[in-house]
């Protein structure tokens, strides 16, 4: 890390070889540094090692929440669609052979991850519903993959127009809950502008312009990096699609803290001005959809 130009000056309470073994790894670790700028030379420039603690601790705090709103998205969907296709004349079977028909897959292909294993929580479900498979069992055993692909098949084949929106942008929710899942970083390569105008959302780009204080510069320049695009989706569909009032308090009372953390050792990035927008402009999405 010296050789790169990392510097260990700000004090702390435990020495870089301690948090090296007991609360975090070298390659996790030192992920953050590409939120920094180098000098001529390929040495980072105003980066220290309490920096790149602090960034991983945010980005714990922040994973931890965003996979808990990612389920709440996945568990109020599955109520409405299965509340909708309910109240319909789908009888819950047919709509399985044309889902597998659509995505080239058999009906019986949906329990492969429970049928080879007998210690699976779901395997009595598998014995008594193998060859009986509905759509209300079906989302009790599919992937979150699986689920997206439902909801872009149920708004495109199923002629759900209400569903036009929450299909479109689903996949950006399940980025976020993937990286979440396995416990990547999310707040690296945040220079990255790898998504360009015509692939990101017109509905993300609807909502950041509605809120305060967020230019059209900066709302063009945030959404072309792809991990700020898909959290931002994953807020907007949070707000959008989870009903429940208490669900969404809980939720935004976390996020508040992550807003909280942030502050905490804000001026550890005076010299940074990536990172001081990043965190604004994600502590005005956080106001946004909290008021």
């Amino acid at each position: 890390m010296k050789d790169k130009g990392i510097q260990f000056n700000l004090p702390s309470l435990e020495t870089p070889e301690h948090i090296l073994e007991y609360s975090n790894y070298y390659y996790k670790l030192s992920a953050y540094r590409s939120n920094f700028p180098k000098d001529n030379k390929g040495k980072y420039i105003h980066l220290d090692f309490q920096h790149l603690v602090d960034l991983a601790s945010i980005d714990m705090q922040l994973r931890y929440t965003l996979l808990q709103m990612t389920l709440d998205i996945e568990h109020f969907l599955k109520t409405k669609i299965l509340a909708d296709i309910t109240k319909s004349q789908e009888d819950g079977y047919t709509i399985i052979d044309r889902f597998s028909q659509k995505i080239g897959k058999s009906s019986e292909s949906f329990f492969d991850h429970i049928r080879y294993a007998s210690r699976h929580y779901n395997y009595d479900l598998y014995l008594k519903r193998k060859n009986d498979l509905s759509i209300w069992v079906l989302f009790e055993i599919i992937t979150f993959g699986e689920f997206v692909r439902f909801v872009e098949f149920y708004y495109e084949h199923e002629h759900q127009n209400e569903y036009i929106e929450i299909a479109s942008i689903i996949r950006y929710v399940k980025n976020i809950r993937n990286i979440c899942a396995h416990s990547s970083p999310i707040l690296i390569k945040l220079n990255e502008q790898t998504l360009t105008h015509d692939r990101q959302s017109k509905y993300i780009k609807l909502f950041v312009g509605k809120v305060p204080n967020i230019s059209k510069h900066t709302r063009k320049k945030r959404l072309e990096n792809q991990r700020i695009h898909d959290l931002s989706a994953l807020l907007y569909c949070h707000s959008t699609y989870v009903l429940s009032s208490g669900v969404r308090k809980k939720r935004n009372d976390e996020l508040q803290l992550i807003m909280q953390r942030i502050k905490k050792n804000i001026h550890y990035y005076n010299k940074n001005q990536l990172l001081q927008s990043i965190f604004d402009y994600i502590h005005k999405l956080v106001d946004f959809i909290v008021d």
